[in-house]
């Protein structure tokens, strides 16, 4: 049997690669992770939550996955490069919504940037963090949490994806 690739996640992997922070190219890696070693930080998590399936109309079915993109990263990396901020969180705070040192908009290659920027990523494909729907992201420290020796900052980005098509049968 051939390794299944969901894709939609891929198509959004596809596109944060292509637009989102440069240091992530190449970390990004559909479904969970438990332990990576510390070599392979950062890691960038997409995976679905759920899947609600109902109608859209009589003829169509919507689709709503909760999606969750989980960025893991070495808080001893940057350790020594400043004395005045915890540099390991600060370089994910720029990763998930870094901000412009002026007017304190979204950068266009922060994460948060691209998911706003493509509310509709592909045909009958839709990043629905509109006005009933949000996007939220969580910091926090994993503490061996992904593995013994590894000290990772951690960021948990949630929203929804919106997918239709006709409803099997009904075409």
């Amino acid at each position: 049997m051939s390794e299944y690739r969901d894709p939609i996640l891929q198509k959004l992997i596809d596109t944060l690669e292509a637009e989102g922070p440069t240091d992530l190219v190449g970390h990004y890696r559909q479904g969970d992770v438990i332990a990576v070693s510390k070599e392979e930080l950062p890691v960038v998590t997409v995976t679905k939550a759920s899947t609600r399936m109902g109608a859209a109309s009589n003829q169509e079915d919507d689709q709503l996955m909760p999606v969750v993109i989980n960025v893991i990263y070495d808080f001893m990396r940057d350790l020594t490069q400043s004395s005045d901020l915890e540099v390991g969180m600060t370089t994910l705070y720029g990763y998930c919504e870094g901000r412009s040192d002026t007017d304190y908009t979204l950068l266009p290659d922060s994460l948060a940037y691209i998911l706003r920027k493509y509310p509709k990523l592909d045909d009958n494909l839709y990043i629905s963090v509109g006005p009933n729907e949000e996007l939220s992201i969580n910091y926090g420290m994993g503490i061996e949490r992904r593995g013994k020796g590894i000290f990772s900052v951690e960021a948990v980005l949630r929203f929804n994806m919106r997918f239709q098509q006709n409803r099997p049968g009904t075409s």
